[in-house]
């Protein structure tokens, strides 16, 4: 058009402003505002809102957007909107409220922009203010405080302010079926698009998307089928949204029969139908499909990396995870917060402190170390890789949410650091931060793995008393497992026949293991045949109840147990420990014989014997479950994975290096006392991470205080 000399308008400017918008290219809008003065066009108001609602696209360059505002010489309802908008959508709120206090005219846009800042910034009470002060309120003004509700989990409040509203549009019905769903009210959700069906009217899109959501969220199979042919009636079905949210419902479902054949009939397949189908066919264990999937698509973006992460890392495939990262990266995609927080969940589970050191440096690289999705993660990640650096992280948080205090508090009872975690909830507490049900499993957690009981008390009876939360089986548990150690067993017993629900496995699971450290027969007995019944394949019940009879010699009970374990087909899940050297991760199995240095670790470990032996350590050959001499015991206990890691980290490091290792299931009595002198005879400091909690062993001594 320009080449051909003819000059464009007012209609013109404002079109290609937004074709620029949906390109997303500053410099080609830098471009275009320049033509606009050249044709004196910048002051045209129309004009100048349209440039400046591209500059808001940016939340990087607001500022730029902000002076820009400021310089236009006229304003009309829609810059002022425009600019406490964008404010509003970035946390600016104090900044947008000073916007909207210039504005002279204060218009419905304009009053509408800043009552959905107050909102989206929790100021739900000021919303309400705003609200209440405008006289006749049009429909957009009652939908943004409907969805300000909702946002802010005040469901009840939006549906009272729903039923009187005067008139409602579609917009006012869709945000009232999408908050019911996103607060956990799915079946009110459905209800409000059965009423919807009934007056006459057609659903939206983003009320179809909703109620699949709302139907997956509860399993609602044929009430998804019911909707899904809804769709169908009023043509929405090949709509990509409505698409990629049936594939999710039926995935949540687990009906992939009918997944695939959505997928089969999509017009259009974005990346986002393809994204759904991989986290379809990995939530339901479709791990191969899922990444023939994935090799399929013929764009990836970074969502699609992270889903196909994720789905390694919940399928404890955490060598596969970092792969995918790696070739993630090669290809130049950016991760983005969720691909990092999945990787830092890798590195935990691997106990991979150097990797998650590698990528806490990659997210300062892009920016995101103070995101708090990553900030959670890094937490998680280094308590259990044994650092005490996440209190580094939790404490340069800008903003912590409920996730943030629970991690730490999580870290500190793993850890035993008991005092801290009352600290730590106590400066919860001071923030105003409410404690829920997962803070308080950690702060027992907390004083069951330090011995503390009568702190224990008070905290399990403060959860009804001072926050009215009903203490459920997770809280029970810590309590029977912090009075069974204390040996209080007839304590622990009675609190579990004064619960007000049915105890679980894990309660009883609890008492039993306090019956095997006060080596309590009778009780254990009576204990573990009813976690048989309970879960008669978990092989945990029968060796702790075999490690009570063989410490008491106790043989035919021992042989008791262990037939009644093959005849019900239960085997025993084997030790193993692993450990990172030289950047490679080695794995020990008890009684691994493969291993290519295994002479020389079984060697290393019977030297040590010999020398703590002439210091007074004495081989807890109790731990054995075979009625066999003293000597092949002790070759017996030699062959635990943890102390195979040991000797083999010893062979492998250099002299005084710490050594971590990581173990899947309770470190026995025997390691945990040869470790404290191995640490003392070669003044390594040593971090065993066992299948409850850590220990470091340091000069002989451990932090559990041989509490554990």
């Amino acid at each position: 058009m320009l080449s051909r000399g003819v000059r464009p308008d007012q209609s013109n400017f404002v079109a290609a402003t937004s074709a620029v918008t949906g390109l997303g290219n500053l410099k080609l809008l830098e471009s275009l505002r320049t033509l606009a003065m050249k044709a004196n066009f910048e002051g045209d108001v129309v004009v100048g809102t349209a440039i400046l609602n591209m500059y808001t696209r940016y939340d990087t360059r607001l500022d730029l957007a902000f002076r820009f505002f400021e310089g236009m010489l006229e304003k009309n309802e829609y810059s002022w909107s425009t600019m406490i908008s964008a404010l509003s959508q970035i946390g600016r709120l104090d900044d947008a409220i000073s916007v909207y206090d210039k504005d002279p005219e204060k218009t419905i846009p304009s009053r509408c922009a800043m009552l959905t800042g107050y909102a989206q910034n929790g100021r739900v009470h000021e919303a309400r203010q705003l609200f209440e002060q405008t006289r006749n309120p049009t429909v957009v003004s009652w939908n943004a405080m409907i969805a300000g509700y909702a946002q802010n989990g005040m469901i009840e409040e939006a549906m009272e302010l729903f039923d009187r509203m005067p008139v409602r549009n579609s917009i006012t019905w869709a945000a009232m079926i999408s908050g019911c769903a996103q607060n956990g009210k799915n079946e009110d959700s459905l209800q409000l698009l059965a009423e919807l069906h009934r007056r006459g009217m057609l659903p939206s899109h983003s009320c179809l998307t909703t109620s699949f959501f709302a139907c997956g969220n509860i399993g609602a199979l044929e009430m998804g089928r019911q909707v899904h042919s809804l769709a169908i009636k009023v043509g929405s079905h090949f709509n990509s949204y409505v698409g990629n949210a049936l594939i999710t419902m039926y995935s949540k479902c687990k009906n992939l029969g009918d997944v695939a054949q959505v997928f089969s009939r999509m017009k259009v397949r974005d990346t986002v139908s393809w994204n759904s189908l991989i986290a379809g066919l990995s939530q339901n264990s479709m791990l191969e499909d899922a990444r023939n999937a994935f090799e399929q698509m013929p764009h990836r973006d970074a969502v699609s990396w992270t889903a196909m992460i994720s789905a390694y890392v919940q399928a404890g495939q955490g060598n596969e995870a970092l792969e995918i990262f790696l070739r993630m990266l090669r290809e130049g995609i950016k991760p983005n917060s969720s691909t990092l927080a999945g990787l830092l969940s890798t590195c935990a589970g691997l106990g991979a402190t150097k990797l998650g050191r590698q990528i806490h440096c990659l997210a300062f690289e892009l920016g995101l170390e103070l995101d708090i999705f990553v900030c959670n993660a890094l937490i998680t990640m280094y308590f259990k890789c044994g650092c005490v650096d996440a209190f580094g992280v939790f404490d340069d948080m800008p903003e912590r949410d409920i996730v943030s205090w629970n991690s730490v508090l999580a870290g500190c009872a793993q850890h035993g650091f008991g005092r801290e975690a009352f600290k730590v909830f106590e400066q919860m507490k001071a923030e105003g931060v409410l404690p829920n049900h997962v803070t308080f499993v950690a702060v027992l957690c907390a004083c069951s793995h330090a011995g503390l009981v009568d702190e224990g008390r008070h905290y399990f009876n403060s959860m009804s008393s001072d926050y009215g939360l009903m203490p459920l089986n997770g809280h029970y548990a810590c309590m029977v497992d912090l009075l069974g150690r204390a040996g209080r067993l007839c304590e622990a017993e009675d609190l579990i026949s004064d619960m007000p629900i049915e105890p679980d496995s894990v309660v009883w699971g609890a008492l039993l293991g306090a019956c095997r450290i006060h080596q309590n027969a009778e009780l254990g007995r009576k204990v573990a045949e009813r976690l048989f019944q309970m879960e008669p394949g978990n092989s945990g019940n029968y060796i702790l109840l075999s490690n009570i009879y063989a410490s008491l010699g106790m043989w035919d009970e021992v042989g008791k147990v262990r037939k009644l374990m093959r005849d019900r087909g239960v085997s025993k899940e084997p030790g193993c420990s692993w450990t990172q050297t030289k950047n490679r991760l080695q794995y020990f199995v008890t009684g691994d014989r493969q291993h290519e240095q295994i002479e020389e670790m079984h060697a290393l470990l019977k030297e040590f014997y010999g020398k703590l032996k002439a210091n007074g350590y004495l081989p807890e050959t109790n731990c054995v479950l075979h009625d066999i001499e003293e000597e092949q015991k002790e070759n017996v206990l030699l062959c635990h994975s943890e102390k195979l890691a040991v000797a083999y980290s010893l062979l492998n490091t250099p002299s005084g290096t710490p050594i971590q290792i990581i173990k899947n299931l309770r470190i026995c009595g025997d390691c945990h006392t040869f470790i404290k002198f191995v640490s003392k005879e070669t003044g390594r400091e040593i971090d065993v991470r066992d299948g409850n909690r850590f220990h470091h062993f340091i000069d002989g001594a451990c932090s559990c205080g041989d509490y554990w």
